[in-house]
């Protein structure tokens, strides 16, 4: 059986190589290769990899967000609040210059 998710807009496959699941791989689909560090693949939207810290180059580290994702194209995207409120769907990030 083979299970898939997107890592920054690349469509990665998760198989089970034998039924005792004693040996289960990782793999982007269109190199075969194995993913081995998540931060190493651009996103395939904005072609920018992720910064230093992990986050999105696209949002950058939000204040007051605990996990963010723009979707790179592929998949709606997400933000995750320290409070727990999550925001779904297709969204612009403007920042607002501080005077």
């Amino acid at each position: 059986m083979v299970n898939y998710h997107y890592i920054r807009g690349h469509k990665v496959c998760f198989s089970e190589e034998n039924p005792e699941k004693q040996f289960s791989r990782e793999y982007y689909e269109d190199t075969g290769c194995e993913v081995g560090d998540r931060t190493q693949r651009p996103c395939v939207r904005c072609g920018k990899k992720p910064d230093p810290e992990g986050y999105d180059a696209c949002l950058g580290k939000l204040p007051g967000v605990k996990y963010a994702c723009c979707g790179h194209g592929v998949e709606k995207g997400h933000i995750i609040f320290e409070n727990g409120t999550t925001l779904k769907g297709c969204f612009t990030v403007t920042y607002r210059r501080k005077e």
